[in-house]
């Protein structure tokens, strides 16, 4: 008995060490990048989350390029703020950033502290380039590779802390197709193209489509990194079970940035140290609520105690003890 008592005071201590922040902080943990609620999920947190996040981002952009890129940035940026949850304050450009700052001492001086503009909590950065390369396949085949390179950046504006950063590349591919034509003054072959990309004067018209393809694989990457850097997230706030099927609310939806299907993790504050206790998914979804139904449980011998302690008081979670719920990825 002695020495079960000493081993569990060794994995205490252990614990205690590597133990999380508190609710309201930031939490970090190896990253992650989509789940199918299919898969074999391990519940755990995701790499870092908020609670005070759960709800908006508010969140200055600033993408970059040049004058042959100005039409991807439009769509890029479009693409990417499509997540609810970050509200965007204003585009970061250099001089528009000085006349953000002036408004604000305008505001500061003239309006009093009640109406002076809200500072965002991260920048965005992004530089914008695209490049075509030609591959030669074969006499009668040539591979055009359309490339989108997204370098990006999240810094949080309080401190400029690097959240987040990185390289993306979105790319489509084309191809032309040649027949040969046999010249017999010189006998020798010559290639005419028949078909595939700018055949019949349209290279221009294709070369766009084939970026404007390129760029929305590259912005649904960065969504899926801006979507897993800010987890979604609520407190639950009804729930329900009869017999294994399990109903759950928590008080956030669309406008918070949950999707349908996401797999989340149920976890709550325990003694200083955020416990997950179970993997859940989205079911459906309102505005400002999301239902979710029970995927797992897990099993280890702290989530066991609270898993009991739930389901002796027949799933009224303590008014003290509150019990949420985070994204552990954007969905498949």
């Amino acid at each position: 008995m002695k020495v079960a008592s000493l081993h569990h005071l060794i994995i205490l201590l252990a614990l205690s060490s590597l133990s999380a922040c508190k609710t309201n902080e930031i939490n970090t943990r190896p990253d992650t990048t989509t789940v199918s609620a299919n898969s074999d999920i391990v519940i755990k947190l995701p790499v870092r989350y908020s609670v005070e996040e759960f709800k908006t981002v508010n969140l200055v952009t600033q993408f970059s390029g040049d004058k042959e890129t100005q039409k991807l940035i439009d769509l890029i940026e479009t693409e990417v703020m499509s997540i609810k949850k970050f509200s965007q304050y204003a585009r970061h450009f250099g001089s528009r950033a000085a006349e953000i700052d002036e408004m604000k001492r305008e505001m500061s001086g003239n309006m009093g502290e009640a109406r002076i503009m809200k500072i965002p909590d991260y920048i965005l950065a992004v530089k914008v380039n695209k490049n075509k390369t030609s591959q030669k396949l074969s006499e009668q085949k040539e591979l055009l590779l359309f490339t989108v390179e997204l370098k990006y950046q999240i810094n949080r504006e309080k401190d400029n802390k690097n959240i987040k950063s990185g390289v993306i590349k979105g790319k489509a591919k084309r191809y032309k197709l040649y027949k040969a034509r046999w010249n017999e003054r010189l006998r020798r072959n010559f290639y005419d193209q028949v078909k595939g990309h700018g055949f019949n004067g349209t290279a221009t018209k294709d070369d766009e489509d084939a970026f404007r393809q390129a760029s929305r694989r590259a912005a649904k990457t960065l969504m899926n990194r801006m979507g897993n850097a800010f987890p979604a997230g609520g407190i639950v706030t009804n729930w329900r079970a009869s017999g294994d099927f399990h109903q759950i609310v928590i008080d956030s939806g669309l406008n918070q940035g949950v999707k349908n299907n996401q797999v989340m993790v149920i976890y709550v504050n325990d003694g200083g140290i955020d416990t997950p206790i179970a993997a859940v998914k989205v079911e459906s979804l309102a505005e400002d609520k999301s239902t979710l139904s029970l995927i797992k449980w897990k099993q280890d011998p702290f989530a066991k105690k609270i898993i009991e302690k739930l389901k002796n008081s027949n799933y009224q979670t303590p008014r003290k003890t509150n019990f949420y719920a985070v994204s552990l990825a954007l969905p498949e």
